[in-house]
């Protein structure tokens, strides 16, 4: 729906320049829909005479994740939406009564697209956030940090929970946790390492 999609960018380009909005573009898969998204927005922008909105991407697919260094090129901010990504990751309905139990965002082959999607980050010089369920999870913090994110996106009533659990972190000891986490193969093993490593809930 070019049409409904242009409307929507028009809509955040009008926002007062005060306001630091940021446009990210949700559930992308290939890189043409990425190349075609940016050209949209400037596009209009440049009809409106707006001023420049930093534009990103939310990671929720593997594909994205893969091809994260192709992807983060030309953008300014990066967010992984772990909630998707683990659902379309491991083909699991979260919403089915049976199958969401199994999709869990601590499985290792997850764990391998967030680091890869940060160090891509990383490597362009732009943060990665993580949002979903698994940005509030205590026992998970100290892990996505030393995957390489630098940004946790939870509810307001989890922040100062999280801001706590990261203050009496190590970074080191959190990088060594994440190697020792993407030579697990079950979301069970990432489990018990977090729980011995003082970090289950």
């Amino acid at each position: 729906r070019p049409d409904l999609l242009r409307a929507q960018l028009r809509a955040l380009l009008r926002v007062p320049a005060e306001y630091r909005v940021r446009v990210t573009f949700p559930m992308v898969a290939m890189l043409d829909e990425w190349r075609d998204a940016l050209a949209h927005l400037e596009e209009e922008r440049v009809r409106l005479d707006a001023p420049r909105r930093l534009a990103g991407m939310t990671v929720e697919v593997a594909s994205a994740a893969i091809l994260a260094e192709a992807f983060l090129l030309e953008a300014s901010f990066v967010t992984l939406g772990t909630n998707d990504l683990t659902q379309f990751t491991l083909a699991m309905d979260r919403g089915h009564p049976r199958l969401s139990p199994r999709a869990d965002a601590l499985d290792p082959a997850v764990l391998f697209l967030v680091g890869r999607t940060a160090a891509a980050a990383r490597k362009r010089g732009i943060p990665a956030a993580v949002c979903g369920a698994l940005a509030g999870d205590l026992a998970a913090v100290p892990l996505l940090l030393g995957l390489g994110v630098g940004e946790l996106s939870v509810g307001a009533a989890q922040v100062p929970s999280v801001k706590a659990r990261v203050r009496e972190l190590s970074l080191d000891a959190c990088r060594a946790l994440a190697v020792r986490a993407l030579e697990a193969t079950t979301a069970a093993e990432v489990r018990t390492l977090l729980a011995r490593a003082g970090g289950a809930p």
